[in-house]
């Protein structure tokens, strides 16, 4: 019998100091799961209750762009928005882009492993594109930021077909 009232009592102060939590206002998507740029899982809290405060990024200012070619294959040459920051860049070669994930850099496993093998299969212009600045918020923050990062992408590969 005291075992029995042991494990009522147990389970009443259980469910009285569990906290409830209401999902009826954030409706059936409040958590996920994110893969960041080294594959790594995280549960992320889609609205969090206490929000953190940004931090400020300007594309623009936070993001750079480094080459990779034959000539200098390990050694990321940063690339400006000036035609004698280009140096190796191959005006008439073929171009791959990477951009990395959440919460990681231009020297993300996935970027340096991607970036070897398309230098290994072929003469290409390697564009590591760093927008760790913006990248290394918080998920939803990082997330609000991809397209103010991709449009400083487009913007570039704009110049650089400019140059051409």
């Amino acid at each position: 019998m005291k075992l029995v009232l042991l494990i009522l009592v147990v389970a009443i102060v259980g469910a009285y100091s569990a906290p409830v939590q209401d999902n009826s206002i954030y409706g059936d998507e409040r958590w996920t799961i994110a893969r960041d740029g080294e594959g790594r899982m995280h549960l992320v809290d889609l609205n969090p209750l206490e929000v953190e405060p940004e931090t400020f990024f300007d594309p623009s200012a936070d993001m750079f762009f480094l080459l990779y070619t034959r000539s200098n294959p390990t050694d990321g040459q940063r690339i400006t928005y000036n035609v004698q920051s280009l140096g190796n860049f191959r005006r008439n070669g073929s171009t791959r882009v990477l951009i990395h994930g959440w919460t990681t850099s231009s020297m993300s496993t996935e970027n340096v492993f991607t970036r070897n093998e398309f230098l290994a299969q072929g003469d290409h212009n390697v564009i590591a594109v760093d927008w760790s600045v913006g990248a290394s918020a918080n998920y939803i923050t990082s997330r609000n930021r991809v397209s103010s990062a991709g449009q400083e992408v487009a913007r570039f590969l704009d110049f650089l077909h400019s140059k051409r």
